[in-house]
C-alpha cells in the first residue's frame, strides 16, 4: 500500500474527526458546510480505504459511544441558542419537558446526532486503518466526558463556593403594607422574544412599527438588559414578577419540583400582593401550563387560575381547535381571544382584576404564525421572524384598544414586556454590534416617562410595585430596585458582566432563593 493512500485516508477521517467537532463545540456556526465537507471527506476515505477500515473495533467502543450520547442534549440545546445555557437546561430537566417537544429543534437534533455519530465513526475508521490499539477510545471517551457540559459545570460549582459576592446579603423579601386607596385593574402582557431591541435597531423593515404608538405614551424602560438565570420564558417571568433570577438549586436537586409545597416559596412575589389585595386573578398561556412548572409557579403566588392549552377547547370547534394549534402551542390570535373573554368575566365580579398573559409567536429559530397572518388559515411554525413580529404588534395592539373600550370605572394598569431576548440566530447575528434590551412599556398610570437607565429584569419587579401604587418609589425587591427611585441598580453598580459572573454559577445566592422560608 503506498504511503500517499495512507496519509490520504488519514487525512479525510481526521477532517471527518474534526468538522463533527466543530459543530459539536462551535454552536453559533452554521453546520451546512461541515456538514457536506464531512460527507465528502467521509466517501473519500472509505472508496479509498476499502475493507481495511471495517473490522469490528470491540467491546471499548462502548464507552466511548455512551461519552459521545451524553453530549448530544447539550449540543441540541447549544445549537438551538447559539449558546449552551445550562441553568436553563438544568431547569427543564429537573422540571421534564412533558407539554412541549422537538419540533422545534428538528435540525439542531439532527445535527447533533449525526455530529455524534460521524464523530464516533471517524474514531472507529482511523483506529481500524491505523492500527492504533483501544487506548484512541479510551482517551477519547475520557475526554469527551471531561469536555460535557454537565462536568464543566460541576466544576464551575466547586469554585463558585468562594466567589467574591454579596448577592445574598443585598437580597430583600418586598413587605406586603396596607393597600393603596385605589387598586387599578391590571393586565400583564408578555411577548414572548419580542425584545426592545426590534424597535431601536434597524434590521427588520419596521416589523414592530404597530407598537411605537405606544411606546412613548407611558412609562417606558429601555435599558433592561438580560442577566443568567433569566433567558428563557418562565425565568422572564419570574424575574419581572419576584425580583429574581431563576437559578438552578445547585447539582443537589430534586428531580420533580412538581412535588414541591411550593415554588420559591421564600420570595413574596407580585401575585402575592395581589392576594393579599384581594384580587381576581387568572393567567393565560397557550401550552400546557405544567411544562417547566408554570402552574406550580403561578398557584404558589397567587394565580388559583389558569386558562392553558386543554381549556381553549371550552372556547373553540375541535376544527378551530386544530387549525389554531401550531405545532405543540396554540397561536397568539386565539391566545388573545381567550383573554379578552378572560377579561370580561374578572370585570363582572367586583373584585379588582389582574390578568397575565403570554405569547408565543416570535419566540427564536422556528417562530409561530397566527392564523390569522398566515396564507391558509391556520397556524404554523415559520422561520421568518418579521412576519410574526409585525403579527405580534398588530395583535398587541388590538389587545389593548379592547381592553381601554371595556375597562371598568377604575384605573385601568397594562404593562407589555417580553420575557426575554429573541432565541433566533438571525437576531443575535443583527444585533451583535451593540447591547440588547427588553421590551417594558407601562400604560395607563401616570403621562410619557423615558428612563433610560441600565437595569435587568429583576428591576422589573419593584418597579412595578412603586408604578402600580403598592410600594413607594424607592423600593428594592428580590436583587432589584423600582427605577422609579433613585438607588441604583445591580447592573449600574456593578456592570453586566461583573453582575452575571456573580449569578453563575452561585450557591449561596441559589439555596437562598429556593428556600422555603426564612427571611
Amino acid at each position: 500500500m503506498s504511503r500517499l493512500r495512507i496519509y490520504f485516508v488519514a487525512a479525510c477521517l481526521l477532517a471527518v474527526i474534526g468538522l463533527s467537532l466543530s459543530v459539536i463545540g462551535l454552536p453559533w456556526l452554521e453546520a451546512d458546510l461541515p456538514g457536506i465537507l464531512l460527507l465528502l471527506c467521509l466517501l473519500a476515505a472509505l472508496v479509498a480505504g476499502g475493507r481495511r477500515l471495517w473490522r469490528w473495533p470491540g467491546p471499548w467502543l462502548a464507552p466511548l459511544a455512551l461519552a459521545a450520547l451524553a453530549m448530544v442534549p447539550f449540543v441540541i440545546a447549544a445549537r438551538g441558542f447559539r449558546r449552551l445555557d445550562m441553568i436553563a437546561v438544568l431547569f427543564h430537566v429537573e422540571f421534564g419537558t412533558e407539554g412541549a417537544n422537538l419540533s422545534g429543534f428538528v435540525n439542531e437534533t439532527i445535527q447533533a446526532v449525526v455530529a455524534a455519530s460521524m464523530l464516533v465513526l471517524g474514531l472507529v475508521l482511523l483506529r481500524n486503518w491505523l492500527g492504533l490499539g483501544r487506548g484512541l477510545f479510551v482517551g477519547s471517551a475520557v475526554l469527551l466526558l471531561i469536555a460535557n457540559p454537565i462536568s464543566l459545570y460541576s466544576v464551575r460549582s466547586a469554585i463558585a463556593a468562594e466567589i467574591d459576592s454579596d448577592l445574598v446579603a443585598r437580597l430583600r423579601t418586598a413587605d406586603i403594607g396596607p393597600p393603596p386607596a385605589v387598586l387599578p385593574d391590571i393586565v400583564l402582557i408578555y411577548l414572548e422574544g419580542t425584545e426592545r431591541t426590534f424597535l431601536d435597531r434597524p434590521g427588520y423593515d419596521g416589523a414592530l412599527d404597530a407598537l411605537a404608538p405606544l411606546d412613548g405614551e407611558g412609562l417606558t424602560l429601555t435599558g433592561v438588559r438580560q442577566i443568567e438565570g433569566t433567558e428563557w420564558s418562565l425565568a422572564g417571568i419570574v424575574a419581572s414578577q419576584c425580583g429574581v433570577p431563576l437559578l438552578p438549586n445547585g447539582l443537589r436537586f430534586r428531580n420533580n419540583f412538581a412535588g414541591m409545597g411550593s415554588f420559591l416559596g421564600r420570595q413574596v412575589c407580585l401575585g402575592d400582593f395581589l392576594q393579599a389585595y384581594g384580587y381576581a386573578t387568572e393567567f393565560v398561556v397557550g401550552n400546557d401550563s405544567e411544562f417547566a412548572g408554570y402552574d406550580n409557579f403561578f398557584n404558589s403566588h397567587g394565580f388559583p387560575t389558569i386558562f392553558d392549552q386543554q381549556d381553549f377547547h371550552s372556547i373553540t370547534s375541535e376544527a378551530e381547535f386544530e387549525a389554531a394549534l401550531a405545532g405543540w402551542v396554540m397561536d397568539d390570535q386565539i391566545v388573545f381571544e381567550a383573554a379578552r373573554q378572560r377579561f370580561l368575566d374578572l370585570r363582572a365580579k367586583a373584585a379588582p382584576l389582574a390578568l397575565v398573559i403570554e405569547t408565543i409567536a416570535p419566540h427564536g429559530n422556528t417562530i409561530f404564525i397566527s392564523r390569522n397572518c398566515s396564507d391558509d388559515g391556520r397556524a404554523k411554525p415559520d422561520y421568518d421572524p418579521a412576519r410574526a413580529l409585525r403579527c405580534t404588534a398588530d395583535e398587541t395592539v388590538a389587545m389593548v384598544e379592547f381592553l381601554r373600550a371595556n375597562r371598568r370605572d377604575r384605573p385601568l394598569a397594562i404593562a407589555i414586556l417580553s420575557d426575554h431576548l429573541n432565541h433566533s440566530r438571525t437576531a443575535a447575528s443583527v444585533f451583535a454590534g451593540g447591547p440588547r434590551s427588553n421590551l417594558a412599556l407601562f400604560l395607563g398610570l401616570g403621562g410619557p416617562r423615558r428612563i433610560n437607565r441600565e437595569a435587568s429584569m429583576v428591576d422589573i419587579y419593584p418597579t412595578l410595585l412603586a408604578w402600580l401604587g403598592f410600594l413607594p418609589p424607592d423600593t428594592g425587591a428580590g436583587l432589584g430596585v423600582s427605577l422609579l427611585g433613585t438607588a441604583p441598580t445591580l447592573v449600574e453598580e456593578k456592570g453586566l458582566d461583573r453582575f452575571n459572573a456573580e449569578l453563575l454559577p452561585n450557591p449561596a445566592l441559589s439555596q437562598a432563593i429556593w428556600a422555603e422560608t426564612g427571611g
